[in-house]
C-alpha cells in the first residue's frame, strides 16, 4: 500500500506474523509513524536506541536464548536518563497504539462473523444466537421475556490505581482508533487519505510527548471525572444497540417486538468509597452526585434536540392522539410562560411536547448547577420516572398512529432505553465504610442519648439487643444540631448527602457496604444512623428502607465464618425486616 503526497512510499504492507493483514498493517503503519515522530522530536541517535531495542527484543522472543535476554539488559546499561525517558515514552506510546489496532481488529471480526451469519447460524456469542436458543428449546416470546426479568447485570466503576490515563490519552487513542478505521474504506481519494494520514501522524506525535499520567496522585474529582468519560461515551452509546440487538432477535425467532425489561445498570464507588481514603468527605460526594447528574441531564437534553428535529409529524397530515393532546395541555399548564414559544409549533405536536420535556431537563440543569433555587423547579418534582413517563407518551401516541418502526427502532426507543439505564445518575454509587466508623459513630449516638455509657465495652449479643430496642423505637437518638465529633458529624453529613439524592433520583445511590465486617451488630449500627437520618423507619412490625446495606467480608477467618453470621442475619427479626423492605 502506498501513499500520495508527503506519504508518498511508506510502505507499510502486511508481513504475516500470526496475525491478520488487516492488524498486520495497522500496526505496520502506526509504528513507523510514531518511528517517524520519534526521528523528528527526539532526534535520529533517539531513534535509533528505540529500534535497536525493539530488534534486540524481538530477537530474543522468538529465540527464547539466555544469550539474547542479556544483550538486551546490556543494551540498557549505557543509556542516560534523558535515552532511557525516550526509550520508555516510546514503548508505551507504541503499546497504546497496538492495544487501539487490536480493539479495531476485534471488531472486524465480529462485524465479519455478523455478515456470514444467518437466522439458522447466528453468530456465536452473540444476542441472536441466546434469543434463537429461547426458541429452540420451545420457550414462548413471554416465557423467554421471564427469561431476561431475572437478569440483573450491574458492571461497577472502580479508581484502580492501574487505570491511571488521562483523559487527554483517552481521547487521543479515540481519535487514533477513529483515524484507522477511516483510512480501511475503499472510497477515499487521493487527498482524503492524504489528510487522514497526516492528522493520525499528528495525533500520535501528540500522544508520544504527552504525559501519560499525571504527576500528581489523581483527586477524587478527577477519578470522578475520568469515569464519567466512558459513560458518556462507548457505555452511553453501546445500551441502545444492546437492545436494539435484543428487540431485532426476538422479531426474527417470535415475529414480535415485546416490551424488554432493563437487563444492565451500572455502578460506581468513586466519589463514594470513603474506607482507606480520607479524600473523600460528604461534599465529595454530593459534588460527585451533581457531576454525574449533569452528565446524564446534559445527554438528555442532546439526544432530545435530535428527537425534536426528527418527529416534524404535522397535525395536518395525520390527526393527533388525544393522549398526546392532553399531556401537552398538562405540560403547558405547569409552563404557562412557555406557551408563546409554542405558538408557531401548534400543527406539530410531537414537537410541541418534546419541547416541553426539554424545557423541563433544563431546569433540573440550571437547578443542579446552582442557577435556580425555585421549589417547582427541584428535581423531585420531576423525576427519571416522569421522564419516561413523558416519553411513552410520545411512544404510545406514535403507535396510535400506525408509526410502530419509528416508536420500536428510532431514537425515541434508544432515549427510553438510555433513561432506564442511566436516570439522573449514569451510575448509581455505593458508599464503603469501615466498621470502625460506624461502631464509632452508634456508641456516640447511644452515649449522647443516654442509652450506653460505652458501648464498645458491650460484646455482638448485648450490642444487638441495645440496637434492636432502639431500631424499633421511633424515637431520634439525638437532634439535629447536637454537637458531635468531627468523624460522628461527618458520617451523618454523608448520610444527609444520599437522602438529597435518593429524593432526586431513588435508585442514585446503591448499596451501603460495611468493609471489614466481622459481626451481626456491624449491620444493624448502619440501620440505626440511617434511622437517625430519616433513610430508615420500623413501624407495626414492618421496616420501611431507603438503602441496601451490604457486608463485606475481607479477611479469612470472616470469609470461613460468612455462612454462619449470614444465617443469623437472615433470623434476625430487624434485619429480616430490613431484607424485605
Amino acid at each position: 500500500m502506498k501513499y500520495t503526497s508527503r506519504w508518498q512510499g511508506l510502505q507499510i504492507d502486511a508481513e504475516g506474523e500470526g496475525i491478520s493483514p488487516e492488524l498486520s498493517k495497522d500496526v505496520n503503519l502506526v509504528g513507523t509513524l510514531l518511528g517517524q515522530s520519534i526521528r523528528t522530536v527526539a532526534g535520529n541517535s533517539s531513534f535509533e536506541k528505540v529500534e535497536n531495542s525493539r530488534t534486540l527484543c524481538k530477537k530474543a522472543y522468538q529465540n527464547g536464548e539466555e544469550e539474547s535476554r542479556q544483550k538486551v539488559i546490556d543494551s540498557f546499561k549505557d543509556l542516560d536518563e534523558r535515552e532511557i525517558d525516550w526509550l520508555l515514552r516510546s514503548f508505551t506510546s507504541f503499546f497504546h497504539l497496538v492495544n487501539k489496532a487490536e480493539q479495531i481488529e476485534i471488531i472486524r471480526i465480529n462485524r465479519r462473523r455478523e455478515q456470514q451469519a444467518d437466522s439458522e447460524h447466528p453468530r456465536t456469542e452473540s444476542i441472536m444466537e441466546a434469543v434463537s436458543e429461547f426458541h429452540r428449546q420451545g420457550l414462548r416470546s413471554e416465557e423467554a421475556v421471564d427469561v431476561l426479568k431475572k437478569l440483573d447485570i450491574q458492571p461497577t466503576l472502580t479508581a484502580h490505581p492501574t487505570e491511571a490515563r488521562r483523559r487527554s490519552i483517552l481521547h487521543l487513542q479515540q481519535n487514533i482508533a477513529e483515524h484507522l478505521v477511516d483510512l480501511s474504506s475503499q472510497d477515499l481519494t487521493l487527498d482524503e487519505r492524504d489528510e487522514l494520514m497526516t492528522s493520525l501522524y499528528h495525533k500520535i506525535s501528540i500522544i508520544l510527548t504527552t504525559d501519560d499520567v499525571r504527576p500528581s496522585r489523581l483527586s477524587v474529582e478527577d477519578e470522578v471525572r475520568n469515569s464519567l468519560y466512558f459513560l458518556r461515551s462507548s457505555i452511553w452509546e453501546t445500551i441502545p444497540r444492546l437492545y436494539r440487538d435484543l428487540r431485532n432477535a426476538f422479531e426474527t425467532y417470535y415475529g414480535v417486538v415485546p416490551e424488554l425489561p432493563r437487563i444492565i445498570k451500572y455502578r460506581t464507588w468513586i466519589g463514594g468509597d470513603r474506607d482507606g481514603n480520607p479524600y473523600v468527605k460528604a461534599d465529595v460526594t454530593r459534588l460527585a452526585q451533581k457531576y454525574q447528574r449533569y452528565t446524564a441531564l446534559s445527554l438528555y437534553e442532546n439526544r432530545l434536540d435530535e428527537l425534536w428535529r426528527e418527529l416534524s409529524i404535522s397535525s395536518r397530515q395525520i390527526d393527533t392522539p388525544e393522549r398526546l393532546q392532553q399531556s401537552i395541555d398538562r405540560d403547558l399548564e405547569l409552563l404557562p410562560e412557555y406557551v408563546p414559544t409554542m405558538k408557531q409549533y401548534w400543527h406539530e405536536p410531537y414537537r410541541v411536547k418534546i419541547s416541553c420535556i426539554l424545557e423541563k431537563v433544563r431546569r433540573l440543569i440550571r437547578w443542579n448547577e446552582g442557577e435556580s433555587n425555585r421549589p417547582e423547579w427541584h428535581p423531585e418534582r420531576y423525576q427519571p420516572k416522569d421522564l419516561l413517563a413523558d416519553l411513552n407518551t410520545i411512544k404510545k401516541s406514535l403507535l396510535d398512529c400506525g408509526f410502530e418502526d419509528l416508536a420500536h427502532r428510532g431514537m425515541l426507543a434508544d432515549l427510553i432505553a438510555q433513561v432506564e439505564t442511566f436516570g439522573y445518575r449514569m451510575a448509581a454509587m455505593d458508599i464503603r465504610q469501615h466498621s470502625r466508623v460506624f461502631e464509632h459513630v452508634t456508641g456516640e449516638l447511644l452515649r449522647l442519648a443516654g442509652v450506653v455509657e460505652d458501648y464498645s465495652d458491650l460484646d455482638d449479643q448485648q450490642r444487638c439487643e441495645v440496637l434492636s430496642t432502639e431500631l424499633t423505637n421511633p424515637r431520634p437518638l439525638v437532634s439535629p444540631d447536637t454537637e458531635l465529633t468531627d468523624t460522628s458529624r461527618e458520617l451523618l453529613d454523608t448520610f444527609a448527602v444520599i437522602r438529597e439524592s435518593l429524593q432526586i433520583d431513588p435508585e442514585s445511590i446503591g448499596s451501603v457496604i460495611v468493609s471489614m465486617t466481622h459481626e451481626r451488630s456491624d449491620l444493624l449500627e448502619v440501620l440505626l444512623i440511617a434511622k437517625q437520618m430519616q433513610l430508615w423507619q420500623y413501624r407495626d412490625g414492618k421496616a420501611e428502607s431507603l438503602i441496601d446495606v451490604v457486608p463485606l467480608f475481607e479477611t479469612i477467618e470472616d470469609l470461613r465464618n460468612s455462612s454462619t453470621l449470614m444465617s443469623e442475619l437472615f433470623e434476625d427479626p430487624v434485619y429480616s425486616a430490613q431484607l424485605d423492605a
